[in-house]
């Protein structure tokens, strides 16, 4: 994605995290340190059981999230 976004000449910077974090909270913590103005993300939610056990990342971002966001499923 980012090669082609480049190529379409749109500013792109990769970022590796390395975290015991959650999904959630590491992609916060990049738009936080980064000053985003918005949060892309895709939405997918799973059954509400597994969503309980093993939480979502869609859901913490909804929750969470420290900028606006836009998501598409």
């Amino acid at each position: 994605m980012a090669l082609y976004l480049a190529r379409l000449g749109v500013p792109v910077d990769v970022v590796v995290e390395r975290t015991g974090a959650t999904a959630g909270v590491a992609l916060m913590d990049i738009a936080r340190s980064c000053s985003a103005d918005l949060m892309v993300s895709g939405a997918y939610g799973h059954g509400r059981f597994r969503e309980w056990v093993l939480g979502g990342v869609t859901r913490e971002l909804l929750d969470h999230a420290p900028t606006p966001l836009l998501l598409a499923h």
